[in-house]
């Protein structure tokens, strides 16, 4: 993770003095495999079953979240890494959720899990839209 994420701030920053640089996919692919390790991780602390969430390790993945929209939204616009923002996102509060919802009754659990998935992702693509509308067409 630290690798991809390293190797993802070097070529963001010489994307900006290389003229080619920036049309290759090899930026995404590194901000999709370091989103992926970064999501991981705080899966994994959230739903650590002995209930010792890192609150260090859900900083540093907010710090970074907060860092990708910085970077994707106000600095080099990039609609496909904010899409994976949010995917990210909605999948560490999914589980976040559904820990906390599964000590009662599992089937009210799935259903307000169910309305939350669909609520965050009109919400998602609702901003994904506007965030479009504002930059053009990508």
């Amino acid at each position: 993770m630290l690798f991809n994420g390293t190797a993802l701030a070097a070529w963001e920053g010489a994307a900006g003095r290389v003229a080619w640089l920036p049309r290759l996919p090899v930026a995404r692919a590194l901000g999709v495999q370091t989103g992926l390790c970064l999501t991981w991780l705080a899966i994994q602390h959230t739903a650590d079953p002995d209930g010792a969430m890192s609150a260090g390790v859900l900083a540093a993945y907010a710090g970074a979240l907060l860092l990708l929209y910085r970077v994707y939204r106000r600095g080099r616009y990039d609609l496909f890494m904010l899409a994976g923002l949010c995917f990210s996102l909605m999948t560490v509060l999914t589980v976040a959720l559904g820990k906390w919802l599964f000590t009662g009754d599992g089937l009210l659990a799935f259903l307000v899990m169910a309305v939350w998935l669909v609520f965050a992702s009109a919400m998602s693509v609702r901003w994904l839209r506007a965030v479009q509308g504002e930059q053009g067409h990508d």
